[in-house]
Order: structure tokens, then sequence, then C-alpha cells
């Protein structure tokens, strides 16, 4: 593992860590994360979508950009199908179902 690689590593986690609110024993459920403010909501999306573009543009940049243009190109519309995906899998984890939404248009990363 390169010195560069783990140094963005390292950032992303760091980013990640700026964008949590709460801390947990396990990993929040859908409907908890809906509790959030809209505000923080949105921090936590453009965090998430960032970090996770940077990360998957290390080995694949058509990708990378696919996730970063998928929330950042129409955040509105994109926050509203988040959010309704998140309403209808109340007991799935936030993360799990950006990555399945992320995977649906962008491919496996």
């Amino acid at each position: 593992m390169t010195s560069r690689f783990k140094s963005l590593i390292a950032l992303v986690f760091c980013l990640l860590s700026l964008t949590s609110t709460q801390t947990y024993a396990e990993n929040p459920k859908s409907s908890d994360f809906l509790k959030l403010s809209d505000g923080q909501r949105t921090w936590y999306y453009m965090g998430v979508f960032d970090a996770i573009g940077h990360v998957v543009s290390l080995s694949n940049k058509t990708q990378g950009n696919c996730i970063w243009n998928w929330y950042f190109q129409n955040p509105d519309a994109q926050k509203n199908l988040i959010e309704a995906t998140l309403r209808k899998y109340p007991n799935y984890s936030t993360t799990a179902v950006l990555i399945a939404l992320l995977k649906k248009d962008c491919g496996n990363f």
C-alpha cells in the first residue's frame, strides 16, 4: 500500500468522523438517520458522496466521477430518492442503502 493511498484513507476516515452526529454501538438504522435535522442530513450526504467518490476514483476515475455526479449534479432530486428509499427500508443501515443506490447507477466498486 502506497503512502499516498494510506494518506487518502486517513483523510476519508477524518471526513466521515466530522460528519457523524452521534456515536452508536451498532450501525444506525435508516429510521434513526431520518430523525436528524435537514441540515445534518445534507452535511452527511455531502461528506459521504465526496469521500466515496474520492476513494473509488483511486481505482476507477470514471466510477469516481459517476459517484460525485450522482449526488452533486442534482442534490435535491437525489435527496428525495435517498430519503424515500430510507423510509422504505427503515431497518437497514443508512450506509447500506446509499451504497445500493450508487451501485445501481454507477456499478460495483
